[in-house]
C-alpha cells in the first residue's frame, strides 16, 4: 500500500497535495510576510537613526539657546519681582494720596456750594437793601464813603467816563479772550475785513510804486538818448 501510495504520488504530483505541503505553503506565505515587515520595519528603524542623528547634531546648538532662554526667562522673573517689591510702597501710598485727595476734593466740593450759597444769599440781601439813587441824603456818611472826596461836575463825569470805559473793556475782553466766544463786536469783525482790503491796497500800491520807478528809469534812459541823438547841423 505504501509503495502503491508513492507510485501514485509519483505519476499524479501536480493533482496530489499532502498535508505537510499544505502546512509548508502557509509557512512559507508567513515567513515571505514576515521578511516584508522585516524590510519596513528595517527602513523605518533607518529612518529614525538618521532623525536621532540630525537632532542630537541640532542639540548642540539648541542647548545654549534653551539654556539662555531659561536664564532670561528666570532674569525676568526676578526682575519683576524685585519691581513689585520696590513698587509695593508706591502703590499703597498712592492708594493713601488717593484716598486723601478724594476726602480734599469732597471738602473743597463742599466748601464751594457753601461759598456759592453766600454769595447768592448776599446778593439777594443786596438786592433787598438797594435803594435808588435818589432816596440817598447826602448827608450820609455811608454815601460819602462811596464817593470821591471832590464832588465837582468835572469829577462826576470823570467818573461816568471811567464806568463806561470799565464796561466796554469788560465787553471786550469778554468777547475777544473767551474761549467760547459768543459776542464779536460788528466793529471787530469790520476790522478784520478792513485789514485784509488794506494789505490788498498796499499790494497794489507797492507794484504801482514799482511801475513808476521802471518808467522813471525808462524816461532817464530815452533822454539820455535824446540828448546825444542831435545831427551835426542841429549841434552847430
Amino acid at each position: 500500500l505504501e509503495r502503491a501510495v508513492l507510485e501514485n504520488r509519483i505519476k499524479y504530483e501536480n493533482e496530489f497535495v499532502l498535508e505537510e505541503e499544505l502546512k509548508s505553503r502557509v509557512f512559507r506565505k508567513k515567513i515571505e510576510n514576515s521578511n516584508v515587515r522585516l524590510k519596513a520595519i528595517k527602513t523605518i528603524n533607518g529612518t529614525y537613526r538618521k532623525m536621532i542623528q540630525v537632532l542630537r547634531h541640532d542639540g548642540i546648538f539648541y542647548e545654549p539657546i534653551l539654556r539662555s532662554l531659561s536664564q532670561d526667562i528666570e532674569d525676568q522673573a526676578n526682575f519683576i519681582k524685585h519691581i513689585l517689591y520696590l513698587g509695593m510702597p508706591a502703590i499703597a501710598k498712592f492708594k493713601e494720596l488717593s484716598e486723601e485727595y478724594r476726602q480734599m476734593e469732597d471738602k473743597s466740593r463742599k466748601s464751594m456750594q457753601s461759598k456759592l450759597q453766600m454769595m447768592s444769599q448776599y446778593r439777594k440781601d443786596a438786592k433787598r437793601s438797594s435803594l435808588p439813587k435818589q432816596t440817598i441824603k447826602s448827608g450820609d456818611p455811608i454815601s460819602k464813603a462811596k464817593r470821591y472826596v471832590r464832588e465837582t461836575t468835572s469829577m462826576m463825569f470823570l467818573k461816568n467816563e471811567l464806568e463806561v470805559i470799565e464796561n466796554t473793556i469788560k465787553q471786550v475782553k469778554f468777547a475777544t479772550l473767551c474761549s467760547q466766544a459768543k459776542e464779536i463786536y460788528p466793529r471787530i469783525k469790520s476790522q478784520m475785513e478792513n485789514n485784509i482790503k488794506l494789505n490788498k491796497m498796499i499790494e497794489n500800491d507797492m507794484l504801482g510804486h514799482q511801475t513808476l520807478e521802471m518808467k522813471m528809469k525808462r524816461a532817464e534812459v530815452l533822454e539820455g538818448i535824446l540828448v546825444n541823438s542831435l545831427s551835426e547841423q542841429e549841434i552847430g
